[in-house]
C-alpha cells in the first residue's frame, strides 16, 4: 500500500495561499506524484465554503470541527486525542507549519522555517511564542525528525532548541508556473489591468513589520526626482501595517507607490518578469520564496544582507543593509541606470533560480518518510 502521511499545517486552509500554505500545498502536489497519499489536516481555515469543499474533495483535506482554540486546549490539557485517530490511514505525520503541541504516537517529522520568536519577538503576539515553544519542545523529547528549510534556520534550532539534533535542510522550491515565459498579449493584459505603464520596482508578500516595507518606500522616496519608476507593492493586507500606509501618506509619494493587492501566480509571475528589480529588505525570513520565485522569471533581487536571504539569493541579486534606507535607496539607483549590471543579474537570477526544486523537495522528503518507517 502507498506511504500515507498525515500533513497537519492550519496555513494550507487559508484563503490567501502565501508562505506557510504554499509549502504545504506544493510538497504536498509533489509529494503526490511520488506515489504517497497525503491527507492535509489542521483546526482551523477562513475559506469561503465553496472553495473549502472543493479543495478538500481535491486533496482528501480534513478541517476538525470546533475550531483551533478548542484544540488547542484539549491537546495541551488532556494530550488526547492523538491525531492519527481523527485521520485514518496513517503513518507519518508531518509537521509542515508547527504552531502548537499535537499528541501522536506515529513517526513524527516537522518543517522548521523559521524561529523568530526567539530572535524577533516583537513581531508576535504574546500567545503565539508560548504555543509554538511548547510545541518545539515536544518535538525534541518525542525525537521528532527535523527538517530545516534553510542553512539558517538549521542553525537556529540548534542554537535555541538543541545542539545535537540532526537536522535535514531541505529548501523549497520554485512552483512551475514562475518558469513560464507569457505571452506579449498576457503580459501587455495584465499590465493593463493595474494600470503599470512606467518602469517598476516590485515588492511582494504580507504588509506586516517584518518586511520592512517603510524603509523601502523610505528609500524609494528619496529617488523620486532621479528615476521615472513606480514602486508596486503585491500581496494581502498583513498586520500592524499602519505605519505603512502612513509612509506613503504625501501625494507626492502616493501617486508612485501602487498596491495592487494580492494577485493569483500567473499575474504575480508577469509582474515579476517585469520588474526592473524584486526588492526583499524583510528583517528576517526563514527562507524567502519570494526571492526565488523572482529570480526564476529572471528578475534582479534587491534583498537583505541577513537571516535566510543571501544563501537564497546568492549571485542573483543585491545584497543590502535592511536598516540602512540609504543602502537600499543606492542598490535600486545601480539595478535601475545600470543597464549592464541588470542584464547580468537577471541571467544569475535564473541559474540560481534552478537549484528551488519542489520535486526535488519531495524527493529529499520521501527518502526520509522510508527512513522513518524502516526504522520503526
Amino acid at each position: 500500500m502507498p506511504l500515507a502521511v498525515a500533513q497537519y499545517n492550519d496555513h494550507y486552509f487559508h484563503q490567501v495561499p502565501l508562505g506557510l500554505a504554499r509549502y504545504g500545498r506544493e510538497l504536498d502536489v509533489a509529494l503526490r506524484a511520488q506515489g504517497v497519499t497525503v491527507r492535509p489536516v489542521g483546526a482551523w481555515s477562513n475559506m469561503e465554503a465553496g472553495p473549502l469543499d472543493a479543495l478538500r474533495a481535491a486533496t482528501g483535506g480534513v478541517v476538525l470541527p470546533g475550531g483551533r482554540r478548542s484544540w488547542i486546549a484539549r491537546w495541551s490539557l488532556l494530550r488526547r486525542p492523538r491525531i492519527e485517530t481523527l485521520v485514518d490511514p496513517v503513518d507519518i505525520v508531518h509537521f509542515t507549519a508547527p504552531c502548537y503541541p499535537v499528541p501522536t504516537g506515529k513517526p513524527a517529522v516537522a518543517t522548521i522555517h523559521d524561529l523568530g520568536v526567539f530572535t524577533h519577538p516583537r513581531f508576535f503576539g504574546k500567545a503565539y511564542p508560548r504555543f509554538f515553544h511548547a510545541h518545539l519542545q515536544q518535538m525534541d523529547k518525542r525525537g521528532d525528525r527535523i527538517i530545516a528549510v534553510s542553512d539558517f534556520s538549521a542553525e537556529q534550532w540548534r542554537t535555541h532548541i538543541n545542539p545535537k539534533t540532526r537536522v535535514e535542510v531541505i529548501a523549497e522550491g520554485v512552483a512551475d508556473v514562475f518558469r513560464v515565459v507569457e505571452t506579449d498579449d498576457a503580459r501587455a493584459l495584465v499590465l493593463k489591468r493595474h494600470k503599470l505603464d512606467r518602469p517598476f520596482f516590485l515588492a511582494a508578500g504580507s504588509l506586516n513589520p517584518r518586511k520592512n516595507v517603510v524603509r523601502l518606500v523610505q528609500a524609494f522616496s528619496a529617488l523620486l526626482d532621479e528615476l521615472p519608476h513606480d514602486l508596486v507593492l503585491a500581496g494581502a493586507r498583513g498586520w500592524d501595517d499602519e505605519e505603512i500606509w502612513r509612509s506613503i501618506g504625501d501625494s507626492r509619494v502616493r501617486d508612485r507607490v501602487r498596491f495592487v493587492g494580492f494577485v493569483e501566480d500567473s499575474e504575480l509571475n508577469v509582474l515579476y518578469r517585469s520588474a526592473a528589480a524584486f526588492v526583499f529588505v524583510s528583517l528576517f525570513e526563514g527562507f524567502g520564496l519570494p526571492a526565488a520565485e523572482a529570480m526564476a522569471g529572471g528578475c534582479p533581487v534587491v534583498a537583505s544582507n541577513t537571516t535566510s536571504l543571501p544563501g537564497v539569493v546568492g549571485a542573483g541579486g543585491l545584497l543590502v543593509d535592511p536598516t540602512s534606507v540609504a543602502d537600499i535607496g543606492a542598490a535600486l539607483r545601480r539595478i535601475a541606470t545600470d543597464h549592464a549590471l541588470r542584464t547580468d543579474l537577471a541571467a544569475r537570477a535564473v541559474v540560481r533560480s534552478a537549484a528551488f526544486s519542489w520535486q526535488e523537495a519531495a524527493t529529499a522528503t520521501h527518502a526520509i518518510y522510508r527512513e522513518m518507517l524502516a526504522g520503526s
